[in-house]
């Protein structure tokens, strides 16, 4: 059962730990995370998928990509693009998937990346893992589980020596 248990423990807590890197430092290698908030037809993604978004040119976007818009805050959205308008350098895209009502305009510089990869139910993850009490419940799971480790692995080792 031990020898079971601690390659699990291990994986575990690597797995946790890559994702936590993962989600903190994916804007520095240019790609972005985004979690899908709503069930929005727009997307064709299920709500609580995590979408991954890798950086591209404008010229490389075409109409139906879903792209992460910058807003002004600072924050993304996703928005599936209905229309490019080169002569403006902007994206038309609308609020919801059937093209009605006023549409929403995307400067090129504005459109950070297109979605290549989704993982449904991780955006749910992804969501609690950025708020405080995420973070907090999140650092203490990996401080136990290195515990863990250190406190047992030289035992459970010890042990199958013998």
């Amino acid at each position: 059962m031990k020898q079971v248990l601690l390659p699990i423990i291990y994986l575990l807590t690597a797995a946790l730990i890559l994702g936590t890197l993962g989600m903190l430092f994916s804007d520095q290698f240019g790609a972005a995370l985004l979690a899908v908030g709503s069930d929005s037809a727009e997307l064709g993604f299920p709500e609580g998928s995590l979408l991954y978004f890798e950086p591209v040119k404008p010229q490389a976007v075409k109409i139906g990509d879903v792209i992460a818009c910058a807003t002004p805050r600072g924050s993304l959205l996703a928005h599936r693009v209905a229309e490019i308008d080169n002569a403006n350098q902007q994206f038309i895209v609308y609020q919801n998937g059937d093209h009605e009502g006023d549409p929403i305009t995307v400067p090129f510089h504005d459109a950070t990346g297109i979605a290549r990869q989704s993982v449904p139910m991780m955006g749910y993850a992804l969501s609690f893992v950025n708020t405080l009490a995420g973070k907090i419940i999140l650092g203490v799971a990996i401080a136990n589980l290195i515990l863990v480790i250190v406190l047992f692995s030289g035992k459970w080792a010890g042990k199958n020596k013998k």
